[in-house]
C-alpha cells in the first residue's frame, strides 16, 4: 500500500502537464471554449435580429422579439453558470477538506490499481489507463483525456512499482 496526500503544487503540475500534453481535440477545455463562442455568437445574432424585428410595427414581431430576448438571456445564464460551476468545482477540490488534498492510498498489482480516498474505493485494470505522463516528481495516469490520477513518486519508494507503472501504462 502506498499512502500519500497531494498538494496544491501537485494540482498545478497536473494542470501544466495536461495543458502541454493533451491535444486540443481531446481537451474538454477546447470544446468548452468552442461552445462559449457559439453561445456568444448566437446571443449577438439574436439581439441583432431583435433590433431589426422591433423596428417593424406588428404585434407578432414584438412577441417574437420578446421570445428571442428570453432565449438569449437563458443562453447567457447557461454560459455563466458553466463558468461559475467550474470555478466552484476547483475550489471544492482544493479546499483543505477537499478530495484532491485528502489522504489517499493506492495499491498496485499485476492486474491493476486500487485507489482509496475519503470519497470511497475504486479499482482500475491497467487497460483502463490510456496514457502515462511523468515528470521528475510524479506520475499522471490518465483514464480519459484530462482525467486521471496524480501519483507522487515520493510515495513510491519501491522502484519496482515505478517500473510496473511504466510497463503497464502506455506513454
Amino acid at each position: 500500500m502506498h499512502h500519500f496526500t497531494l498538494t496544491r503544487e501537485d494540482f498545478a503540475a497536473l494542470v501544466t502537464v495536461l495543458n502541454a500534453n493533451v491535444s486540443p481535440k481531446d481537451s474538454v477545455l477546447s470544446s468548452a471554449f468552442g461552445m462559449k463562442v457559439l453561445v456568444w455568437a448566437s446571443i449577438a445574432y439574436t439581439f441583432y435580429g431583435c433590433a431589426k424585428a422591433y423596428q417593424l410595427e406588428t404585434v407578432a414581431n414584438h412577441h417574437l422579439t420578446n421570445a428571442a430576448v428570453g432565449a438569449a438571456v437563458t443562453a447567457l445564464l447557461a454560459a455563466t453558470s458553466y463558468v461559475y460551476n467550474a470555478k466552484r468545482t476547483v475550489a471544492r477540490l482544493l479546499a483543505d477538506s477537499g478530495w484532491f488534498l485528502a489522504p489517499q492510498t493506492m495499491q498496485f498489482h499485476q492486474d491493476g490499481v486500487e485507489h482509496t480516498s475519503n470519497l470511497g474505493r475504486a479499482s482500475f485494470r491497467w487497460q483502463a489507463f490510456i496514457k502515462r505522463l511523468e515528470d521528475s516528481d510524479r506520475f499522471f495516469l490518465l483514464v480519459e483525456p484530462g482525467q486521471g490520477f496524480v501519483v507522487p513518486k515520493r510515495a513510491l519508494q519501491d522502484t519496482g512499482v515505478q517500473d510496473l507503472i511504466r510497463a503497464k501504462v502506455p506513454e
